[in-house]
């Protein structure tokens, strides 16, 4: 399966991105030179993810975006897209040794759908369609991502204008996502609604840190 590759292959550009990633921001940020290994990783982590998710984004917008218009929806084309979206979470989960709880659980989840969805045929399966719509809401804020490993590299008052597009953005994907997962709510898609209570109470999470630290800054 082309999907299985994809995911693979990107397993690999993530773990070979890291030392290079560390190396220049160890010269050009003193800051972060003076992070723990973990936590060196941690920004890493997230500075790769949001560059990844912002691609991933225009990707889906272009390759996805004609299907979409006539309502078709080509399984390998979203299992790729997903693929390389997990891909992240799955080298986070690897890298990173001390993860908080509501995160790791989060990142197991998101590998779990990507099992599923293997399985699952996006032009019939609703569930596959909240899959996917989860997914891209989730890739949208990839400020968040950026502010994350940011914030280790810089001083809070150089990054105001980075944690507020963070936080707005945040806030209306993920309530605008909620949104539309409550709308298509059925009895028979309780078992994913389960499983993704685990990725909300980790949106959750972060939006409350996220609120404060901006209400901190302004």
């Amino acid at each position: 399966m082309i999907e299985i590759l994809i995911f693979i292959a990107s397993l690999y550009l993530l773990q070979y991105s890291y030392e290079p990633v560390q190396k220049q921001l160890e010269r050009s940020t003193p800051k972060f030179k003076e992070l723990e290994g973990d936590k060196k990783f941690y920004v890493v982590k997230n500075l790769l993810k949001a560059t990844y998710l912002a691609i991933l984004c225009l990707l889906t917008i272009i390759l996805f975006g004609p299907y979409w218009i006539y309502d078709i929806w080509p399984n390998t084309l979203l299992n790729s897209l997903a693929s390389m979206y997990v891909s992240n979470d799955a080298i986070g989960l690897y890298k990173i040794k001390k993860l908080k709880t509501s995160t790791r659980l989060h990142h197991y989840t998101t590998i779990i759908f990507l099992m599923i969805s293997y399985s699952l045929d996006f032009q019939e399966s609703k569930m596959a369609k909240l899959m996917f719509l989860y997914t891209f809401a989730s890739a949208l804020t990839f400020p968040v991502n950026a502010y994350l490993g940011l914030r280790h590299c810089f001083d809070e008052e150089d990054l105001l204008d980075v944690c507020g597009v963070a936080y707005y953005t945040y806030a209306i994907v993920c309530f605008f996502n909620w949104f539309l997962q409550f709308y298509y709510l059925e009895q028979i898609l309780w078992p994913y609604y389960g499983l993704i209570s685990f990725v909300v109470y980790d949106d959750i999470v972060l939006l409350t840190w996220l609120h404060k630290k901006h209400n901190e800054n302004h």
